[in-house]
Parts: structure tokens; sequence; C-alpha cells
């Protein structure tokens, strides 16, 4: 596994993209959710009703939309000064804006400091290179150690999602 934090403060703005935030489940998150199924083979897929149960668990999300299309998804949970972020997906058939995953992470950070998040946190799974590029090309990115993720992230570890 390989985790890091971002520091908010280095987030910048971007109006290239459509994001928006979610607290409750709705037509267009089902709708990303079969994208992700329909465009990977992944055995630990969340589902619908999981989706119902994050937002009850006090996890919120970001939408990213292309043409008004949902297309992409990411998952936080509150740990206030911080924010835990999880389960990222952006569509294979979004249209060739150049860089909208570093967009998307760009205006999503920029929102979360604006609502008072010091540091995002994450982690990704040591095969997993290309999140590992997109995080260390991102404002504000700093590798740390299980042991720091552990700390920072505190009781929330015992979701069974994260």
């Amino acid at each position: 596994m390989k985790y890091w934090k971002i520091n908010l403060a280095e987030s910048k703005v971007s109006n290239e993209v459509d994001v928006k935030k979610y607290t409750s489940m709705n037509k267009d998150i089902e709708s990303v959710i079969d994208l992700i199924n329909n465009e990977i083979d992944w055995g630990d897929m969340y589902s619908i009703n999981d989706c119902y149960q994050r937002f009850k668990d006090g996890c919120f999300c970001f939408v990213l939309y292309e043409n008004s299309k949902p297309i992409g998804i990411q998952w936080l949970y509150d740990l206030r000064p911080n924010v835990y972020c999880f389960n990222i997906f952006i569509s294979k058939s979004r249209n060739n804006l150049y860089g909208i995953s570093q967009l998307f992470f760009d205006t999503m950070h920029n929102m979360l400091y604006k609502e008072g998040y010091e540091s995002l946190m994450a982690y990704c799974d040591d095969w997993n290179e290309k999140m590992w590029y997109r995080a260390t090309k991102t404002k504000g990115f700093q590798p740390i150690t299980i042991h720091t993720f552990n700390d920072m992230i505190g009781a929330a570890k015992k979701k069974t999602y994260f």
C-alpha cells in the first residue's frame, strides 16, 4: 500500500470541470455506479445499498459531470480537520479533455479547503501506479507512513468499506 496526504491550502480553483457535492443518494450517483460496473470488473464493488449506508454513516461524495452527464465519483469521510478519500472513479468514456482527472482533484480539493478542511488523506494498492502517479502530481502532495495514516484516520478505520 502507498499512503499520502494533500495539504488542501495549496489547492487551486478550476472552472473547467463541473463537480457537485452530495450528502444523500440520487440518480446521478446510481448512474456512476452503473458506469463503474460496466467498465471494470471489481469483486469488491459497492452497491446502491452500500451507498445509502455510507451516507447514513456520515460519508459524502463528489460527482464529476461532463456535458451534464455524471462520469466520475469520489467518496469522502469527515475527520476534521482532515478528510479521508476513497473509491475514486472516472469513466473511460469521457471526452478527451486533457487532464480531466487532475482538474477533478483540484476542484474537489479547493471545495474541501473552502469548507475548512486542512488535509486530505488516502491510500492506494501498490499495483495502482496510475492513482499513485496522479496523487504525486497534485499540489500539496506528501507521502506518509501507514502509522501516520492510521493516526490521522483514528476510529474511522473501523468502517468496513475503508
